[in-house]
């Protein structure tokens, strides 16, 4: 059996999902645990607080399934790819977690990337991409922290228009792999 603190950070996920952060009650969530209210406090300081936990929880999700398709051989562009195809994967899991990241960026990202540091998506993009650069795989005329949103607005745009049924889920990787590999592969030669 889950422990509370799991069972509360379960069903906040599917709540905030399901209705938004600011339109589900601490009761709401409790209820949805088949916990008290009272023991919900025992766990957090109250939403704000699970709502953060929940949000490094979700984030702690996202780096452990990137680690996990990583590997020292693979190029810079590789790495990246292996970023996309994790991201997908998550998000096929239910409750997904990566529109509950998207949607409480502002909220929380900061804490996430401050306790991950090197190991935040973002710093590990930046160092992919600039690794690319310095190999001439990818493109030097743009900045690479232009090119970190752009991976990262490519793929969190994919997650909301897959959500509202929007985009294809079927291949979907793959098919992000490609147009990312487009924006990011050097220009031929003219």
């Amino acid at each position: 059996m889950r422990n509370g603190r799991d069972r509360l950070l379960k069903a906040a996920l599917e709540l905030f999902t399901e209705h938004g952060f600011h339109a589900v009650s601490i009761r709401d969530i409790a209820e949805r645990a088949g916990l008290s209210n009272p023991a919900l406090y025992q766990h957090f300081s109250g939403k704000l607080d699970l709502g953060e936990a929940l949000y490094l929880d979700c984030y702690d999700r996202l780096i452990l399934a990137v680690e996990s398709r990583l590997s020292a051989e693979l190029s810079p562009i590789e790495k990246l790819g292996a970023y996309v195809r994790a991201s997908v994967d998550l998000h096929s899991k239910r409750p997904s977690p990566l529109p509950y990241l998207e949607d409480h960026q502002r909220l929380f990202a900061r804490k996430a990337v401050a306790i991950y540091a090197d190991r935040a998506v973002s710093s590990r993009l930046a160092v992919w991409i600039r690794e690319g650069q310095r190999l001439d795989q990818i493109r030097k005329d743009v900045p690479a922290s232009f090119l970190v949103g752009l991976c990262i607005g490519q793929l969190t745009k994919w997650i909301m228009m897959s959500e509202m049924d929007l985009a294809p889920r079927d291949q979907a990787g793959d098919h992000l792999i490609v147009l990312l590999n487009a924006a990011l592969r050097p220009p031929p030669p003219n």
